[in-house]
């Protein structure tokens, strides 16, 4: 824009003001380049006289992923169970973020995501995600809980990461009977109580 100023004789000066509202373009810039142009008519016929200045502001620009992982299930109680995951990866910096990923190591399938990854998110924006684990027998038989990691990554900022647990039901084995161990006194014992009883009922048939 441009501002008429007055007259100005040799060696006077006239000093202006303005302002620039930022824009997140500008952040995404990393800084905010301005050029100034002061013109003039000499009287006469003498030529327009022209001059221009620049300056360059830097744009501080703050790069930071969130993610949180969550599971509507709270326990492992059969092989074959699936577990649900939810993530939300957020920009929670002050710059557009580009290429957003997000992975995570023990799930039947990479996560799908809205927006689709690789994702692009403007601050405050978040991409929404969501994977299951089917729970093997291995996995149920050997392991106390089911654990896995998602990892958000952008262009920018650092990975971030969070991890879920997820306990195992512990399943008891059956004890076995203890039957007592007999000595030779126990085992004579036993055949006379048998010896016994088989009289008794010969008796009775008899």
């Amino acid at each position: 824009e441009s501002n008429p100023i007055a007259d100005l004789a040799p060696g006077e000066a006239a000093i202006c003001t303005a302002s620039l509202t930022v824009t997140q373009a500008h952040i995404d810039a990393g800084q905010i380049d301005n050029t100034a142009r002061a013109a003039g008519s000499p009287p006469g016929d003498a030529a327009d006289v022209s001059d221009t200045a620049s300056a360059v502001v830097p744009a501080n620009q703050n790069p930071l992923l969130a993610v949180e992982k969550s599971s509507s299930t709270a326990l492992v109680t059969a092989a074959g169970q699936v577990i649900d995951y939810s993530y939300v990866v957020t920009n929670m910096g002050n710059v557009t973020l580009s290429n957003v990923m997000l992975a995570d190591n023990n799930v039947d399938a990479a996560p799908a995501c809205d927006p689709a990854a690789p994702a692009t998110l403007a601050p405050t924006e978040v991409m929404s995600c969501t994977a299951v684990h089917t729970v093997t027998a291995e996995e149920f038989k050997n392991l106390e809980s089911i654990d896995n990691v998602a990892t958000a990554t952008s262009d920018l900022a650092a990975p971030v990461t969070d991890s879920l647990s997820i306990p195992v039901e512990s399943v008891q084995p059956t004890a076995p009977i203890a039957i007592p161990s007999l000595d030779r006194y126990g085992l004579a014992i036993l055949a006379l109580l048998m010896l016994g009883l088989a009289a008794l009922t010969f008796r009775r048939l008899g």
